[in-house]
């Protein structure tokens, strides 16, 4: 997830639309968790409004934040009209179902980049429970790049068998349509 406050005291979290899409078509509440105080609040339909990029599997939660203490500045996105070339290291996060209460770091490569999709393969492993969790590289000048957030994993069944598959990573361009929408609306 991605979060980042605005003066007017709304927030924004990015993730995977798979991950919300069950509470925002049946309008149920989304129980948010600040993972570092462990405070808890649920965003019922009134209380959110939803961005969706369902061919991108992407979704952007918009609420006013007046629980969670949050980071004042705009987490660093990776530039728009660029893509991560084949070979090279990313890491994304998460809680995996196998551990829901720990977080967990997963690294890979990216294999390539789709770009009728916008987004990455990469070989690396994204459990049930990352999906919508942050994916990031570090760029030369040694910051933090937000790429976007994990989509899912393909394991490789050619055989019959699970073996090694891909991670799925959206790209940063349709989070950028939701910022710039963001922006001009606030």
């Amino acid at each position: 997830m991605l979060t980042t406050p605005n003066p007017q005291g709304f927030s924004s979290i990015a993730t995977a639309f798979h991950v919300i899409d069950h509470a925002r078509q049946w309008e149920e509440p989304i129980k948010l968790i600040h993972a570092h105080t462990k405070k808890s609040i649920f965003l019922r339909r009134p209380e959110r409004y939803i961005f969706t990029n369902i061919k991108a599997d992407l979704a952007v939660i918009v609420f006013m934040n007046e629980e969670f203490t949050l980071p004042t500045e705009d987490p660093i996105l990776f530039p728009e009209d660029k893509y991560i070339k084949p070979g090279i290291q990313i890491g994304w996060a998460g809680y995996p179902a196998v551990a829901p209460n720990d977080f967990s770091f997963f690294s890979g490569s990216v294999s390539c980049y789709l770009s009728n999709e916008q987004s990455y393969l990469v070989d690396g492993v994204a459990i049930n429970g990352v999906s919508g969790g942050p994916a990031f590289c570090v760029l030369p000048e040694e910051k933090v790049h937000i790429i976007c957030v994990v989509t899912a994993y393909v394991p490789n069944r050619v055989s019959g068998e699970s073996l090694s598959g891909v991670c799925f990573v959206a790209g940063v361009a349709p989070l950028y349509n939701a910022v710039k929408h963001l922006k001009i609306s606030g």
